[in-house]
């Protein structure tokens, strides 16, 4: 995948990060002239509203937003990535979104709930009985001791009491779990062109219950197979072995009534704070960007916590802003960032800002929808 679009949670699992684009760094933020009332979301679009590529939005969630794309690098294809809220059962809007994947253009084998999710669990999480016995049994001489001679007899592996820990059952989990965590990848090819669709899921007491879909195309995507988040955690546990295929199943039936509550979606205040504290500011140390005047916060929590969408009455104007929160008067050494105005393939103008601040610091983005009603703001720390 792209840098700048995605990133990898695990080896082998390509998991959603953003289509935005660089780092941030911010100057003292503008402070609001008067106290301003939270906003509630707005701009969000309800189940069955049309993402992209003949695929809808599940039952249980909403699109924060439109749909957000920049030219493909490698075909007359633009890219794109949705970014959609939860608010009811993960796994059936997992597998709802998954299974029209499937049917549709390329059929591309996404994994069901069964395969691409785990429980997540928190960060003081004891190790589990056993945890430390998980290396298998060697299922060859060569990898015991290096030799090329065939082994006389395999050892199935070990059972792995972290990978058990984590896999969803019907059952309630065997220790404290902190949320879900979803990911999967597939490649396909839509009218001979390659394309990688991918989808990343996370719902639990630490972040907000958030679904990113992400489609990249060029043959740089068509050179993996199918990969889920749980199948790999499996092979990885097996140290190799067999490639465990992701299916079309989902969770058992039940395991929904043991997902933690998720934490709630930010609210913002007109010209407040939102997204995470980052390290993306020229001229001060740790902080969080603030709404650009006319601007709404619609969701955030997508990409680990650092995507935000907001609603904006003028690009250009929300951009400028950001550009100063984050570059001061741009006589630092970082300058004052990049914004660019792209033509897509398929009509209309985008426009991206990145600004990143050197020497460890961190960085901000941002990427106009193609209907100019929307920006996906990036936050990166260090």
């Amino acid at each position: 995948m792209r840098s700048g679009w995605s990133r990898g949670a695990i080896a082998g699992v390509g998991v959603v990060a953003a289509l935005t684009l660089g780092a941030c760094s911010s100057a003292p933020p503008v402070e609001p002239e008067v106290e301003q009332p939270i906003v509630e979301p707005r701009g969000l679009q309800p189940p069955r509203s049309k993402i992209a590529d003949g695929l809808v939005v599940p039952e249980g969630a909403e699109l924060a937003g439109s749909l957000f794309s920049q030219p493909g690098e490698e075909v007359s294809v633009d890219d794109w990535a949705a970014y959609l809220t939860v608010d009811g059962n993960p796994f059936a809007v997992w597998d709802d979104l998954a299974q029209q994947a499937r049917a549709g253009d390329g059929h591309p084998m996404l994994a069901g709930s069964a395969d691409a999710c785990t429980w997540t669990l928190p960060d003081d999480a004891a190790t589990p009985e056993g945890g430390e016995a998980t290396d298998p049994a060697p299922r060859s001489t060569e990898e015991a001791t290096g030799s090329t001679a065939p082994a006389s007899t395999t050892a199935p592996p070990a059972a792995d009491p972290n990978l058990e820990a984590i896999t969803i059952t019907s059952s309630a989990p065997t220790q404290e779990v902190d949320g879900v965590e979803c990911s999967a990848s597939a490649p396909t090819l839509v009218k001979g062109i390659p394309e990688q669709l991918t989808m990343h899921l996370r719902s639990g007491s630490r972040l907000p219950a958030t679904l990113t879909l992400q489609a990249v195309w060029g043959a740089e995507s068509a050179q993996a197979g199918p990969t889920a988040l749980r199948t790999t955690l499996e092979r990885q546990s097996r140290q190799g072995g067999p490639v465990v295929e992701p299916g079309p199943d989902p969770v058992p039936d039940g395991a929904e009534a043991h997902v933690p509550e998720p934490q709630e979606q930010e609210k913002s205040a007109q010209l407040g704070p939102f997204g995470p504290e980052v390290n993306c500011f020229a001229d001060v140390g740790y902080q969080r960007l603030r709404l650009p005047h006319g601007a709404d916060f619609v969701a955030g929590g997508f990409a680990d916590g650092t995507i935000s969408v907001l609603r904006v009455i003028s690009v250009e104007a929300a951009l400028t802003e950001l550009r100063e929160q984050v570059s001061g008067d741009g006589t630092s050494e970082d300058g004052d960032g990049t914004v660019e105005t792209v033509k897509l393939v398929g009509g209309g103008p985008v426009t991206r800002f990145s600004f990143s601040v050197s020497g460890g610091g961190g960085g901000c983005g941002a990427l106009s929808s193609p209907d100019g009603r929307f920006l996906i703001v990036s936050a990166h720390g260090d």
